[in-house]
């Protein structure tokens, strides 16, 4: 495992990090009078809510939502990698919080929350109780030679005090079925706990 960072190492990386927030964004603040100006807004909502989305790249898009009272969110997304940016705004455009998502299933690394003046008022680090890390998961998959698109989702969660990895993807096999291939890894070691096909035609979104 990789040393762990001291508590103004984890800070000073918060700090880096909302200073490196500049899409959309003026004079440090998310750019609500541009929001207002271009995006689409729900027209019956009082205060009205605000959506955006805009493509920067071939492979980076922003989605930007939110209104007045409940401030606003803003999704930075790359299609060349696994997990996309997540800020959430004060009403006053002012930064609350950011981390990083796999989307739906769960937060990696560590979450920061700012108060209303910029100063970090606590963070959380989401990998700690998994010593196989993000990076093991990525060599395993090397390893069984599944693809980026083959992957249906992958998720990860604490069951009966034991941290666990979900691996869900599409085989050649499966692929015009309703059916998944799963894995079941051990958070700690990365043994596979559990192997199966699993029927997904059925299951809520």
């Amino acid at each position: 495992m990789e040393t762990p960072l001291t508590d103004k190492e984890i800070k000073e990386k918060g700090y880096q990090i909302k200073r490196e927030d500049t899409i959309f964004m003026k004079d440090g603040k998310l750019d609500i009078a541009k929001l207002e100006e271009v995006g689409s807004s729900s027209g019956t909502t009082k205060p009205p809510y605000y959506q955006y989305r805009k493509d920067i790249d071939v492979d980076l898009s922003i989605s930007i939502s939110g209104d007045q009272e409940d401030g606003y969110s803003k999704k930075n997304i790359n299609k060349k990698v696994y997990f996309e940016k997540n800020y959430n705004y004060f009403p006053n455009g002012e930064l609350k919080q950011y981390g990083v998502i796999y989307p739906n299933f769960f937060k990696k690394g560590i979450w920061y929350w700012y108060d209303k003046e910029g100063s970090i008022e606590k963070y959380e680090d989401y990998d700690s109780p998994f010593e196989y890390s993000w990076e093991n998961v990525l060599e395993f998959l090397k390893k069984q030679k599944i693809k980026k698109q083959d992957i249906y989702q992958i998720g990860r969660g604490i069951e009966k005090q034991q941290a666990l990895w979900y691996i869900s993807f599409k085989t050649k096999e499966l692929y015009k079925t309703d059916k998944v291939k799963d894995y079941t890894l051990d958070g700690k070691t990365g043994k596979i706990l559990k192997e199966e096909i699993r029927d997904v035609s059925r299951q809520l979104d």
